[in-house]
């Protein structure tokens, strides 16, 4: 089932870049013209199975040794969080449905007015595929002196293979691969910056190939640590240009130079790329929606597009869209804001 607002959001970034956009800025036209901002794929949802032992000794005041999975589904547009249930050996058992290959978080919540959320950061990420069942044994002693994360079974190899290669990463010059201070302040420019950043993903990606070459590991290793290095870099250039206010009309020029692609579903499950995507949509939505005063949607003929070409819309979304193509009953605010989040876009109500 797909949801609203993520095809709310794509069509409009489509239907923006269809119109004559004279009022907004050249370097805005150059983003929406693409035309290349992924309509999430649709995979039916299959079972995978976690388990093993989590015994984290070593205790930090704000943390609660309450664990969970975590990962961000492209279809809903939600973050997944699956509590953990450990015995007091801290064995557990988990079983839940992914989309689609997916990087999954293990986190560990944290007390807050002796509250447990499950907002705390991420101690480790490993890949899951449907259909697996997914192994590891994860330890730390009270002095932090041991520290043990270990994959077994059947399905081990690519995240044994992802855990040794992110070791030798993080050894090297490349962890991280962009220097966050040269992109905070941006002393020489942007398009020296874009320079370095192009420099940087091509050192990172020849170190990548020497690695590979010394270690035999699966293909789908070498491709998603490929993915880390391309889209870890598209970001920073795209966090780069909001955060210093910036505008720049060669960025897809930019993009297609470094071979990163916006518009790649092999990359579907990748923390980097999904935090590429994000930052990507930040982008264009402040390059167009910060300039064009003059655009408007009607809203009756938005609900009425998305009910006659997406008809794997939730009953619920389906339901709510029907109520807002009623041009003589007008809806109620509160279910035009359920339909679609004010803060995209201005909407004619009809």
């Amino acid at each position: 089932m797909a949801n609203i607002h993520i095809l709310i959001r794509t069509i409009l970034t489509i239907t923006v870049s269809a119109m004559t956009l004279t009022s907004i800025a050249q370097d805005a036209r150059s983003l929406i013209t693409a035309g290349n901002f992924p309509l999430p794929f649709l995979h039916s949802k299959k079972n995978i199975t976690i388990k093993g032992n989590i015994k984290k000794l070593y205790k930090n005041p704000a943390d609660a040794d309450v664990f969970s999975f975590q990962y961000d589904d492209l279809i809903s547009n939600q973050r997944i969080v699956i509590p953990v249930s450990k015995d007091t050996a801290g064995n557990f058992t988990v079983t839940f449905q992914i989309n689609g290959y997916q990087e999954i978080d293990l986190s560990q919540a944290v007390l807050f007015d002796s509250e447990i959320r499950h907002t705390g950061s991420s101690d480790f990420s490993f890949f899951a595929k449907p259909g697996q069942t997914i192994e590891f044994d994860y330890y730390i002693s009270a002095d932090h002196k041991i520290y043990t994360k270990n994959f077994k079974g059947i399905d081990a190899g690519v995240n044994n293979q992802t855990r040794a290669y992110r070791d030798a990463l993080a050894a090297s010059e490349f962890d991280p691969l962009i220097d966050f201070a040269l992109s905070d302040s941006l002393i020489q420019g942007l398009d020296v910056f874009k320079k370095y950043a192009s420099r940087r993903l091509k050192e990172g990606l020849v170190f990548n190939r020497k690695y590979f070459k010394a270690h035999k590991v699966q293909e789908f290793v070498k491709q998603q640590a490929d993915f880390e290095m391309y889209y870890s870099v598209g970001q920073r250039v795209l966090f780069t240009i909001l955060h210093n206010r910036l505008s720049d009309s060669t960025l897809n020029d930019f993009f297609k130079e470094n071979s990163i692609k916006i518009n790649n579903p092999q990359a579907y499950g990748n923390y980097a790329y999904k935090n590429f995507l994000s930052q990507y949509y930040s982008l264009l939505e402040h390059q167009v929606f910060n300039k064009a005063t003059d655009i408007n949607i009607n809203l009756a003929d938005l609900a009425s597009f998305i009910l006659a070409n997406h008809p794997e819309l939730t009953a619920t979304d389906r339901s709510l869209a029907l109520k807002l193509t009623d041009t003589i009953k007008k809806p109620e605010n509160v279910e035009t804001e359920a339909f679609y989040p004010k803060k995209f876009i201005r909407i004619i109500r009809v």
